[in-house]
Parts: C-alpha cells; structure tokens; sequence
C-alpha cells in the first residue's frame, strides 16, 4: 500500500481519548519492536509482511494512531475489531469517506470532516476495509 491509514476518536465533534490497551489488544500478537513513536507489526517471514503502527508507545490513552497498511486479512480484523468501539473512526487520503463500525460514531464526526469526506459509511466486515483501500 501506498498511503497511511488513519483512525482516530471523536465524541461530540471533538477530538476524544481512548485507552492505549485497546491496539495492544488488538495488535498485540503481530508486535515485534516497540519503539516511543511505533510499534512495528509482523504477519509473516518476510519484511513485505511487516508494516508500522504510529502512535506514542508510552501514552496510558491516545486520541489517534496511523498505520502503513500491507494485504492481510489479520490487519483487517484487528482494525475492525477496533472500529467497533464507540467514537473510532478510519479515513485515509482519497475518495473513501470515514470507515465506522459502530452506528453511533457517525453522529459524534466533526462537521469538517463530512464536508470533505462525506458522510460515513458503517462497515459490516473487515473484508470492507481493503475493498475501500483500492478504490480510493
């Protein structure tokens, strides 16, 4: 993949934190190397299955993190599992508007971001996210 992915907390139209425990949870058993500004994800052998996770490793919360995304499903999942906690949302660079998996998240987006992206879309699996990888 070509760009960083995006997810980041909002309540109320505003920028909101969440527990850092959340992506150790999720991404948990693809760390390899954590670093004060990223963790560093492994799915396979070779280094075309490593990707980066950026975030302050040392936050108890955080409000966002990027990720530069590679084809696994197991990233999928774990982001998706993720985007089911109310308020976090994923947005990329492109024509994909915000990627909720919770419906309530849609009505907490700020205002900016649904003029610019649209409005957003409530993923059902996270065989979606891929899909909307390639066609923005």
């Amino acid at each position: 993949m070509s760009f960083d992915l995006f997810v980041g907390s909002f309540i109320g139209g505003e920028r909101a934190s969440f527990p850092a425990t959340v992506l150790r949870g999720a991404f948990g058993p693809f760390i390899i190397e954590t670093e004060p500004k990223w963790f560093v994800l492994s799915f396979g052998p070779d280094v075309s299955d490593k990707c980066a996770l950026y975030v302050d490793t040392n936050a108890d919360q955080i409000d966002s993190f990027s990720i530069d995304p590679l084809d696994d499903s197991r990233l999928y999942e774990a982001l998706f599992s993720i985007l089911k906690i109310p308020g976090l949302t994923l947005y990329m660079p492109g024509s994909c508007p915000p990627l909720v998996g919770h419906a309530e998240t849609a009505e907490h987006l700020p205002a900016e971001m649904i003029q610019t992206l649209g409005e957003a879309l409530l993923l059902k699996a996270a065989s979606e996210i891929p899909e909307r990888i390639r066609q923005s």
